[in-house]
C-alpha cells in the first residue's frame, strides 16, 4: 500500500500571531493574479517548494491565533517553519530604533510588528530579480506566465475543482528556471 504524498499534515496553532498574518504574507504576494499565493475568505493559501519537497499551506485566523495546515511532501516543514513565516522569531535584541527618527517613530506606533521569514531564497530572489528590470505590473504578469508555462501544479486541495486553492501552482525550481529559454523574457 502506498501513502498519498499530498496527505494533510498535522496542523499547528501559533498563539498571538493573527495580527501578523496579513502583514507577513502581503509582501510575498506577486500581484492579484499570483498563482502561488492566494488570499481567500478562508485565509491564505500558499504553494511552496520546501527543502523536503512541494507543499500547500493554509493559514487562517483563529481568534488571536493562526491555524496552519499543510499538504504534500513538504507539509511537515511548512508547519514547523510557520512561526518564522509569521515573525515569531524576529527578536528585538540589539535593535536600537532611537538612532534614526523615522525608524523610532515607526517602532513607537507598531512595536508589535515582527518581520517574517520564508527561509526560501529562490522564491524571493527570482521574482525580485524580474521586478528590478520592469515595472511591478509587468513583473507580476511575467512571473505568473512563467509559472503557468514552466511550473508544476500544486497537489492536495489545489487539485479539487471548486476548492479555494484550486489551480494553484508551485514556484519554479532552480532546474525549471534554467529551462526557461532566454527569449521568453523578451515577450
Amino acid at each position: 500500500m502506498t501513502t498519498d504524498p499530498w496527505r494533510r499534515a498535522e496542523g499547528r496553532l501559533i498563539p498571538g500571531a493573527a495580527r501578523l498574518l496579513d502583514v507577513s504574507l502581503v509582501p510575498l504576494l506577486r500581484g492579484t493574479g499570483d498563482v502561488t499565493l492566494r488570499r481567500t475568505s478562508t485565509g491564505w493559501w500558499r504553494a511552496v517548494r520546501t527543502p523536503d519537497g512541494p507543499g500547500l499551506q493554509h493559514l487562517v485566523r483563529a481568534d488571536a491565533d493562526v491555524r496552519v495546515d499543510a499538504w504534500g511532501p513538504g507539509a511537515s516543514w511548512l508547519v514547523d517553519q510557520s512561526p518564522r513565516l509569521l515573525g515569531q522569531h524576529d527578536m528585538l535584541d540589539g535593535f536600537e530604533p532611537r538612532h534614526h527618527p523615522l525608524v523610532a517613530e515607526a517602532h513607537r506606533r507598531r512595536a508589535w510588528l515582527r518581520l517574517g521569514r520564508t527561509d526560501l531564497l529562490l522564491d524571493a530572489l527570482a521574482p525580485a530579480s524580474i521586478e528590478q528590470v520592469v515595472t511591478g505590473k509587468e513583473a507580476f504578469r511575467a512571473q505568473r506566465l512563467l509559472v503557468l508555462r514552466f511550473g508544476d501544479a500544486a497537489g492536495g486541495p489545489a487539485q479539487e475543482p471548486g476548492h479555494p486553492a484550486h489551480g494553484m501552482r508551485l514556484p519554479l525550481s532552480a532546474e525549471q528556471w534554467l529551462a526557461v529559454p532566454s527569449w521568453e523574457f523578451l515577450k
